[in-house]
């Protein structure tokens, strides 16, 4: 027999479920799963999830922002659909048009617009996805992406002003970066538009009816914790268990809740992530920024007396680079002049990334000078420079050139995290003006004395794919008739 999929409706104590059945052959007999789900749930809250106070701020922030797309990760059974549920419910009003694409709809909500995709008719998620834009969503969430077509929509539907949820299978926050580049999502499409990566794992809480201190808790895993966490010898460290009661079927534990690791893209991420670095690079960085792990947030749990130990070791990995890390994490910051203009230094010696990293680009560079001239942009939600001319047009020349992004030399000091609107002009057998918006992402003083003080580089966000294909043939054909091309 094959592996079956099926689903089924059943009513029980004047409430309705919705059953999920998977069967699978094996020699001894059908394996078979059910999962239950109500069709009426009542919503979570976001302090109800998991998140500790600190968290819930830092969540709040991220899914309140007028665009870009967040992404929920973990394994299949880790409470994903439950979290976007809670930010759906947490962002929801009148005011604003949700629409959601789903496999299958798992709870129906109120004010929100839900539809199902129906492989049988190859209505898939990509297909939904287009459709749904036409509708004028202000905010959208994805079940799912599974596949490069579906991660690319998503991806350019938060470039056009959209906010939108979705969930990826992968171990931690900063896998989630990797799994997007090997679909063959361009990195900088990915620095551009994600906002932030929150993994996620269940564990099983404590009965509260019979929650007592653990006595018999090895000392092996107090010194784990205090070395995770950065704890002394003189903080006292207790561990807490469920003796086990009526309440709790006699097993310790009644409910379930998560454990999270939010990794948000700051300057500096985005700035790592358009080279490509391996995600341990990357969590590296962020921890060095603040990132608390799932681990270093399961350890937290079981000092507030919500889990044990032996819940969070199921779930979690340890922890790596905490000694090397400790006594070095700092808030978010943008790069200084000399961390920006000294690729060494920041990227080897400033965020922990070996200079390899750095140089594996996407496209190949050219050091032909291209007119072109760019605007300042204001950015929703962001204060405005009150000495920034925002809207002048100004003229300048590029230094170096890709079809990912461009450096170029200016007399103002322009910002990491700044908006440009670029107008590029590319000479040869026709004339093409390219237009489109960009990022600074690195910024810093000229070490030689000339009159443009200052270097800013650049990453393209809004260039269409014909105007990115026509950049790649210009650099292309300059690359081909020079005798020393430039593969910085």
């Amino acid at each position: 027999r094959l592996p079956q999929d099926g689903s089924a409706v059943v009513k029980t104590n004047e409430q309705q479920l919705d059953l999920r059945i998977s069967t699978m052959p094996t020699p001894r007999g059908e394996s078979i799963v059910v999962r239950i789900l109500p069709t009426k749930v009542r919503l979570m809250s976001l302090e109800n999830l998991g998140f500790n106070p600190d968290s819930v701020s830092k969540f709040r922030d991220i899914i309140k922002k007028p665009h870009g797309i967040v992404f929920i990760t973990g394994p299949t059974g880790s409470g994903k659909t439950t979290t976007l549920y809670a930010c759906l419910n947490e962002i929801n009003s009148s005011t604003r048009k949700i629409i959601t694409i789903e496999d299958p709809v798992e709870y129906e909500m109120d004010g929100i617009t839900q539809v199902q995709v129906n492989p049988k008719v190859e209505f898939h998620f990509a297909t939904g996805l287009r459709s749904i834009l036409r509708h004028d969503p202000d905010i959208i969430m994805v079940g799912e992406v599974r596949d490069p077509e579906t991660a690319e929509i998503a991806i350019k539907t938060a470039l056009t002003g959209h906010l939108v949820f979705s969930t990826l299978h992968t171990n931690d926050a900063s896998s989630g970066i990797t799994r997007l580049i090997d679909m063959g999502i361009e990195s900088y499409l990915v620095a551009s538009s994600v906002e932030a990566f929150v993994a996620q794992r269940l564990v099983r809480v404590i009965c509260p009816e019979c929650k007592t201190v653990d006595e018999d808790c090895m000392p092996g895993v107090k010194s784990e914790i205090a070395r995770s966490l950065g704890l002394s010898e003189r903080d006292e460290i207790t561990i807490y268990r469920g003796a086990g009661c009526d309440h709790c079927n006699q097993t310790g534990y009644y409910g379930r809740i998560a454990v999270y690791e939010i990794l948000m893209l700051d300057d500096v991420i985005r700035a790592a992530v358009l080279d490509k670095p391996r995600s341990d690079h990357i969590k590296r960085i962020a921890m060095r920024r603040g990132l608390k792990t799932l681990r270093q947030n399961g350890w937290k749990a079981v000092l507030d007396g919500i889990t044990t130990p032996d819940e969070v070791v199921n779930v979690t990995v340890k922890d790596e680079y905490i000694e090397e890390l400790a006594g070095t994490v700092s808030p978010a910051r943008e790069l200084s002049a000399a961390e920006a203009t000294t690729p060494a230094q920041t990227q080897s010696g400033g965020n922990g990334l070996p200079q390899s990293a750095y140089q594996q680009r996407i496209y190949p560079r050219i050091n032909t000078p291209a007119p072109f001239t760019y605007r300042r942009v204001r950015r929703p939600g962001v204060t405005t420079d009150p000495v920034v001319e925002y809207g002048e047009e100004r003229q300048a020349m590029t230094h170096d050139l890709s079809a990912g992004g461009m450096c170029f030399y200016c007399d103002e000091e322009i910002k990491i995290g700044a908006v440009l609107e670029i107008e590029l002009t590319l000479t040869g057998e026709e004339t093409r003006c390219i237009h489109c918006l960009s990022r600074v992402c690195r910024s810093g003083e000229r070490s030689d004395s000339q009159d443009a003080r200052h270097r800013v580089c650049v990453y393209f966000l809004d260039m269409t794919t014909e105007d990115r294909r026509a950049v790649s043939q210009y650099i292309q054909k300059i690359l081909s008739s020079a005798t020393n091309p430039v593969h910085s």
